[in-house]
């Protein structure tokens, strides 16, 4: 986060279990934003890992969609959104 300590991050793994946990819970035509801040190691491991997982997920059952700022630098904030269709 900005002027945050950049020691602090979040992992896959726990992003990753946050996801599911809450893919449980959501209802049909419900939404789930993830904010992926990939400005440093950590967090670019993470974005790719959230994408592979989103690119995965039943298209029947699921719209995920992906938006990043084209025209801004410095590695911007990253957002996913998933939807569940059923």
């Amino acid at each position: 986060l900005p002027d945050g300590s950049h020691s602090v991050t979040t992992t896959p793994e726990t992003t990753l279990n946050a996801l599911q946990s809450a893919l449980k819970l959501i209802r049909k035509n419900g939404l789930i934003s993830v904010a992926m801040y990939w400005g440093h190691k950590a967090g670019k491991r993470e974005r790719e890992e959230l994408l592979a997982y989103a690119r995965l997920m039943d298209e029947k059952e699921y719209h995920c969609a992906y938006i990043n700022m084209l025209n801004q630098s410095h590695c911007p904030p990253e957002i996913l959104l998933i939807t569940k269709k059923v």
